[in-house]
């Protein structure tokens, strides 16, 4: 289209901002619903336009000419490095910068997200495992425990005062003989713990997925959490750091492959957190 620069000869910053807009429309090409579903989102293109001034001096100017000929943006709407700090502090633009996880809140930095492509390994032992992670910091993990017949799950967020950072805790209380845990009812939704959808004859090691998101307001999150959930084929999915809440966070969840989720809302641009699951779950 239009004789565009290819993906591969875009400069990396011309090439993440692309992927900021992949899931509307597909470069070099774009959609016939293309003015509809970008022209509606008009934070999102203050966003972009924004990014792209912010980096002018890295982009080349072959790059430049083909993202704004993509985006249908002149030279005129680019904004200058006078005006970019001042438009920083509107709200709907903080609101896409945060929740797509483009700066973290305590440092207003805009950087582009790199998708992670192996999750971590790690292995959560004992009756009372737990792990802890700053939500600032994009993090996937595949944690595995020893075999056990049940166990209950304890997730939480507190965010710091001063430095407006998240910081989230995940406790596992173990089930090794086979006995019933039991438990009082949520403290935060009021609900009496799940029952397991599987009744266990002997001990299996469980499997979770966690995904410190950083913000999961992008369009493509859903496709990227289900290609990991796929490889991974975990009992339970845990998306921290969601920054998302209410209806937003709703309708984000909707749009995911799992049938069964609770929720925390974010506490503004910080925090929030799901808990996911599918009804049938593979167990060997």
């Amino acid at each position: 289209m239009d004789n565009l620069t290819p993906m591969e000869d875009l400069t990396p910053e011309a090439r993440q901002i692309v992927q900021i807009c992949q899931a509307e429309m597909s470069y070099p090409n774009r959609h016939h619903g293309y003015n509809h579903a970008i022209r509606r989102k008009s934070a999102l293109r203050e966003t972009i336009k924004l990014l792209i001034g912010m980096y002018s001096q890295k982009i080349d100017m072959k790059s430049k000419e083909s993202l704004l000929t993509w985006l249908d943006f002149s030279n005129f709407e680019i904004p200058s490095g006078e005006e970019i700090p001042q438009r920083l502090q509107h709200n709907h633009i903080q609101h896409e910068i945060y929740t797509r996880g483009l700066a973290n809140y305590f440092n207003l930095v805009l950087t582009m997200k790199q998708q992670i492509q192996q999750p971590e390994r790690v292995e959560m032992n004992g009756g009372f495992p737990a792990i802890e992670f700053v939500g600032d910091t994009e993090r996937l993990m595949f944690i595995t425990t020893e075999p056990n017949y049940d166990f209950r799950i304890m997730l939480k967020f507190s965010i710091n005062p001063l430095t407006g950072r998240a910081s989230h805790t995940l406790e596992l209380l173990m089930d090794f003989l086979g006995n019933s845990l039991g438990g009082a009812s949520c403290s935060t939704c009021g609900k009496s713990p799940i029952s397991s959808p599987f009744d266990l004859e002997i001990p299996t090691a469980t499997r979770i997925l966690v995904y410190n998101a950083a913000g999961a307001g992008n369009e493509n999150f859903s496709e990227y959490l289900a290609s990991h959930y796929f490889n991974e084929n975990p009992h339970l999915t845990i998306v921290t750091e969601t920054r998302l809440s209410g209806t937003e966070s709703r309708k984000a969840r909707e749009n995911l492959i799992f049938e069964q989720s609770h929720s925390l809302n974010a506490s503004g641009f910080c925090g929030g957190l799901w808990l996911l699951w599918r009804i049938m779950v593979a167990l060997e």
